[in-house]
């Protein structure tokens, strides 16, 4: 018996693929072009010269992809190492998990991962010993463990319960409540009685009005004063082409009072533009300048979704595909649509 299995131009193709079947082998198999495994897959190694997708769940000690990995189903490894970018349908289980583009998956279960792009778990992100990043990590529900945590930015929707050091902002989206009636009462108030107070006044004045209100409150009010500039300055557009300029509209006219989404130069930004966006923004590209605004987006989807013209899950796929994430359907997170 042969050492290794290897791959290389395969009778079968579709589309210019080569394809193999479902197997199961006790040698090391080698993939020498990209290819499609119709069905599971489970050899002690496996490595792929080029892109790989499997239709099914992929199982060995060792995977070493030096293109594209995308998997369907489950990964069960000890190391797995991936050049490219790492796309699962379900859990990834391994001990060590080195990918040099995105990440995406159901859920990771591992001791150490380092990602140099970005990664989004859609549910659960357990993590034993070292999580390292280049990039963000958003884990939908939430993340678990203990060790060393070093990410840009780490955005969680549910919790966040990691023991040890952690050098990297979280954002726990279940704890930054931004549309608590109470605060926002309050804001709202506050507005409308500094505004009776002050009588008419130009763009300015009402600028550095919600700014010195904000800064009574930066807990809980610190990034609306930064919304009222993006919507003056939103104010000399015409159309909102942005995604996350909607998002940010949207999220204003809830914010602020009619006093100030009727203001005789910031109005037509509600009435008019963002109207006009709600019947385009399943169309719109997102564009994000940082990471900041990208977690803000986040938080606003996550939030606001009832006030939103688009489903959340097709908000949160404009936002990921951004940087480079297929979020939505399996024919998009395959790829192969």
């Amino acid at each position: 018996m042969p050492e290794i299995v290897q791959f290389d131009t395969s009778k079968i193709t579709i589309s210019g693929k080569n394809i193999t079947e479902s197997a199961s082998y006790e040698q090391a198999i080698y993939f020498n072009e990209s290819y499609v495994v119709a069905g599971d897959i489970k050899a002690p190694k496996i490595y792929g010269s080029y892109d790989l997708v499997v239709l099914g769940d992929l199982v060995a000690d060792e995977i070493e992809v030096k293109g594209k990995l995308i998997v369907t189903g489950k990964i069960t490894a000890k190391v797995l190492t991936v050049e490219k970018s790492l796309i699962c349908g379900k859990d990834i289980s391994s001990e060590k998990i080195v990918v040099s583009g995105n990440l995406q998956a159901e859920s990771i279960y591992c001791n150490v991962l380092n990602c140099f792009g970005n990664v989004v778990v859609q549910t659960i992100a357990e993590v034993n010993e070292e999580i390292e990043t280049q990039n963000i990590f958003v884990a939908l529900e939430g993340i678990i463990g203990q060790g060393n945590i070093h990410s840009s930015k780490v955005v969680v929707g549910e919790y966040f319960e990691f023991e040890g050091r952690v050098t990297s902002q979280v954002i726990d989206l279940a704890e930054e409540d931004i549309l608590n009636k109470n605060y926002l009462d309050q804001f709202k108030n506050k507005i409308c009685s500094e505004l009776e107070k002050s009588g008419n006044m130009d763009e300015d004045h009402l600028r550095k009005l919600i700014h010195g209100i904000a800064e009574l409150d930066k807990s809980h009010w610190y990034e609306w004063a930064d919304l009222i500039d993006k919507i003056i300055d939103l104010s000399y557009e015409d159309h909102i082409q942005n995604f996350r300029d909607y998002l940010l509209v949207l999220y204003a006219d809830y914010i602020f009072p009619k006093e100030v989404t009727s203001y005789e130069t910031l109005a037509h930004v509600f009435s008019k533009m963002l109207k006009e966006a709600e019947d385009k923004c399943a169309e719109m590209n997102y564009m994000a300048q940082n990471v900041d605004e990208l977690s803000q987006s986040i938080k606003i989807i996550t939030n606001c979704a009832m006030l939103s013209a688009i489903d959340k899950r097709g908000a949160l796929d404009k936002v990921f595909q951004s940087i480079g994430i297929k979020y939505r359907t399996v024919e998009k997170f395959l790829g192969l649509d």
